[in-house]
Parts: C-alpha cells; structure tokens; sequence
C-alpha cells in the first residue's frame, strides 16, 4: 500500500526543501507489478480537510530543476480543493535510479548517423520513453487504488486527476498520451478518473518541431560532437536565459530573443542555498542523454504527433504495442497546452506551430484530442516560483486567458 511518513514530509513553511529531505520516498508499493514506485514523491500536501470531490494535482518538473520548484505552490493547494503531489523523475532525488542497463539502452548518435541508425535509435528510444510513461500510468493507478480519491466530475472542474508536466517534464506527457492507448487497464479504470493531462510551458528540445536559427542551442545540437557540445552548454547561462522574461507578439514572426531588464530573470533572485536545493544536475546529465537521439532521430516529433491524435489499435500496432492488450486511449480527457507568453521564444513558437497543427488537422478531417491552449499573459516560464496563484489558475481553472 502507499505509506505516507508524515514526520519527514516537508511543511509548507520549511521550502525549498533540505537536500537531507529529498532521500526518502513516502510512497512505497508492495504491488511486484506496478513501477510507480520508481517515481519519488517529493511531497504531498494531503486531502484538504472535509472535502468529498478534491482534484489530485500530480506534477512533474522539468530539466536539471527537480520538483521543489513548486514548493511555493504547496500554500495554495488546499484553498484551492487540492491535493497537490510534487513527483520527482527518474534520476532526481528520492527516485530510483537508473541502472546501467536502461541507461544502456539510450541510444548514442554519431552527427553523421544514416537513416537506418536513425529508425533503429527512434525505436529503441521510444521503448525507452514508453516505459517512463508507463512508471507515471502506474504511480496514478496505486494513487488511485489506495487513497480511494473522487473520480472525476469534468463538468463541475472537480475531482479526479490533473497531470502536469512542466517544461522538459512535458515530455513524459506527449509519451504518456502517445502510449496509454496500449497499457491494459486493471482493477482502476483511471479514464474515469484523469480529468486533465497538461503540457506546461514547454519548448522545442520537447516538441520536435523543425528548428528555428534565432533559438540555436548550441549545447542541444546533435550535429556537433559531444565535446563541442559540453563546451558549449553552461547550465546556469541556460537558466538565466529561460527564467527571464520577454515581451513577444503572437505571430511566429514577432517572437524576441532579447531578455528584459525588468522583471529579472528569475535565477537571478534565488540565492546560492534554493539553487543548490531546487536543482539536481546529475538528472539533467540523463535527461540531456535523451534528448539527443529523441531530437535527432525525429522520435520528439513523432511522439507529440502521436499525442494529439486519437489513435486506433491499428496504429499501435504499427508502433509495436500490443495490440492484444491496448486499453483506454483517454480521448475524453482533456490535453491543455499552458502557454506562458513571457517566457523564452520558443514556447510561443512551438505553441503557435501547435495550434495551427491542430487548425490543419482538423480541416484535412484528422482526429485530434481535445486540446485546449490557456494563456498566461503576464508570466515567464518560472510561473510557479514567480506568480504561484496564476500558476494554479493556469493548472487548475476554466480560463482561456489569464
């Protein structure tokens, strides 16, 4: 069953959090079939007092910065009906860790990789990212299956599940919603449960869409070597640039790559003590590992495609699921894409790419998901840090425009 140890969880007042806190998982599965357990939780605030039909709000964070990123979110949880449960990934602290043998299986491209490399690497990693997607499916069922939560009520925006993923997080969303279709469905139904799977805040290093040169990433690009890579890639430079703010139009030609003065960057408020607390470099070493090959084979690409559309057993065949054992594809659930218009261009750009993705499909009669585009007009891409009560009301409530 789920254990809380509620004499190590960290209280609202005490965040960020110690690093002595993050070694110890509060959830511990005696189920031998579930891999949730290898999620770490790094908090979780509880049912809020009295309440019947609560959301359970289940975050995950984003490159090199671990989910004590939304610490200053975990106040507003219960006056907003929340249960909030910060998730730390694989290779983040109070995790599992990878073993050599998954890691193993990463694959690592050469600039000059052929088309056949390149199938044989999108398959590979794709095995890869389903079973990430997998460890979340499964930690959602045990929350499920042991704390008995309210199912969802779409219509009252009450209840059940909402699913985030934050920045290079989003990825294990576009997987999650490309592979749930093929993931059998147990003794907890959780279609009747997620009401909302959101992709917050994000960028091309998750979305795959064609590059642009204006927002070259020298230490992303796959066709340098790995070196030219590293000597390239400062990841306190990156931080600076995609927690300022800037002041962009709406059209994919009015996009600034020029930082404002005013709001400062959000890195450069965190004193020397919350950067050591909120990052972990280790994990983004593991998550820059998979983002190579995901880029470069074109698997990014074809993981958000598969995420927006309403796919058929045929098609997960085609992918190679089991056919056999494809469940739920979740088409009711709602996808909304958070869209921080003061954040770094390329979340305007791949969101603009994605909404006239989705105008395109749907003239050409292709079957999309129900996804919806909430914009957040006056926050950067640390809304949660920043703006914490905008960030609920982006994650939680019934605006197109905040």
């Amino acid at each position: 069953m789920i254990r809380r140890n509620s004499s190590r969880r960290p209280s609202a007042s005490s965040v960020p959090f110690p690093e002595h806190q993050l070694d110890e998982k509060y959830y511990t599965m005696t189920s031998t079939q579930s891999t949730g357990s290898r999620l770490g939780v790094l908090h979780d605030t509880g049912i809020p007092p009295g309440s019947e039909d609560y959301t359970t709000l289940v975050v995950l964070h984003g490159h090199n910065w671990h989910s004590g990123t939304f610490s200053k979110v975990i106040p507003l949880a219960s006056i907003n009906n929340t249960r909030l449960i910060l998730v730390n990934r694989r290779g983040y602290p109070g995790s599992t860790p990878f073993t050599d043998e998954e890691l193993a299986t990463i694959p690592k491209l050469t600039p000059d990789a052929n088309e056949d490399t390149l199938e044989d690497a999108r398959e590979e990693l794709g095995l890869f990212m389903r079973d990430r997607a997998r460890e979340v499916y499964d930690l959602l069922e045990d929350i499920v299956r042991q704390d008995n939560i309210p199912p969802a009520q779409p219509e009252k925006n009450t209840g059940g599940i909402i699913l985030a993923g934050w920045s290079f997080g989003a990825l294990w969303m576009n997987a999650l919603m490309a592979y749930v279709s093929s993931f059998p469905v147990n003794d907890v139904e959780l279609s009747k449960y997620v009401r909302r799977v959101v992709i917050f805040d994000t960028g091309n290093l998750v979305m795959g869409y064609p590059g642009r040169s204006d927002m070259y990433e020298r230490g992303f690009d796959p066709a340098l070597s790995e070196a030219e890579r590293k000597a390239a890639y400062n990841v306190w430079e990156r931080a600076r640039r995609i927690s300022s703010y800037y002041s962009h139009g709406e059209t994919l030609d009015s996009l600034s790559d020029e930082p404002l003065k005013h709001p400062p960057s959000t890195v450069s408020t965190l004193s020397a003590e919350e950067r050591a607390n909120l990052t972990h470099i280790p994990g983004g070493v593991v998550d820059s590992a998979i983002a190579l090959p995901g880029i470069q084979s074109g698997l990014f690409d074809s993981l958000r495609q598969r995420a927006i559309s309403l796919p058929s057993r045929q098609d997960n065949k085609e992918n190679g699921d089991d056919a056999e054992s494809s469940g739920d594809d979740w088409r009711d659930i709602e996808l909304r894409v958070v869209w921080c218009q003061m954040s770094h261009a390329e979340v305007s750009y791949v969101t603009l790419l994605l909404i006239a993705e989705l105008e395109d499909a749907k003239k050409k009669g292709i079957p999309v998901r129900n996804v919806r585009v909430v914009r957040v007009k006056g926050a950067n891409h640390f809304i949660h840090w920043d703006q914490p009560e905008m960030a609920m009301r982006a994650l939680l409530g019934d605006e197109d425009v905040i």
